[in-house]
């Protein structure tokens, strides 16, 4: 299995937004050239989460559509809007489909679960006790395939100042699901 994973677009909206989407249809051009079977962005996929903002991702991933085989699936993180996200993009591929921010999707060797760590109006991330009991339960119905876990907020230090400052604030209580 081949993975790319992106993250922290930020795309805006308006004549601002020509810069940061070609960047991103770039990116997802090289991941089609490399035949990944996933891309999963994760996270700050808007600047502030507003439906304009997501009208302009949409753009990007249906022009990118043309040349990829592979789906691409979304992660919220601090600047995207949950609400405003599922608007958008439930239903579609994007989010597995549904319409909420977490979801599974099977991959060849291995499922992937994509959480939403963010938390509007802070830069810290949080699963949340419904969100880790449904990992807890998508970990245990699939106990013999490997599980990867797509999320916004580091989990755990990486060792860049600022972002350990914002890491995931229920990390221990992610660890103790995962164990």
């Amino acid at each position: 299995m081949l993975l790319a994973h992106l993250s922290d677009p930020h795309l805006p909206a308006g004549a601002l937004a020509a810069g940061p989407a070609r960047a991103l249809h770039t990116a997802l051009g090289r991941a089609a050239a490399l035949d990944v079977d996933a891309v999963v962005i994760t996270g700050d996929l808007v600047e502030h989460g507003r439906p304009e903002e997501y009208a302009v991702l949409r753009e990007v991933l249906d022009d990118a559509a043309r040349s990829m085989r592979a789906p691409v699936l979304l992660a919220a993180g601090n600047h995207d809007d949950g609400e405003a996200l599922v608007v958008a993009f439930g239903g579609t591929p994007h989010l597995a489909g549904g319409a909420v921010t977490h979801y599974g999707v099977d991959l060849p060797g291995a499922r992937l679960l994509v959480l939403d760590s963010a938390v509007r109006g802070r830069g810290t991330g949080r699963l949340g006790a419904e969100q880790l009991e449904w990992l807890d339960a998508e970990l245990a119905a699939h106990p013999d395939v490997p599980a990867l876990l797509a999320l916004h907020h580091p989990p755990a230090p990486v060792g860049i100042p600022f972002l350990d400052g914002m890491g995931l604030e229920d990390a221990g209580a992610l660890a103790v699901v995962v164990a």
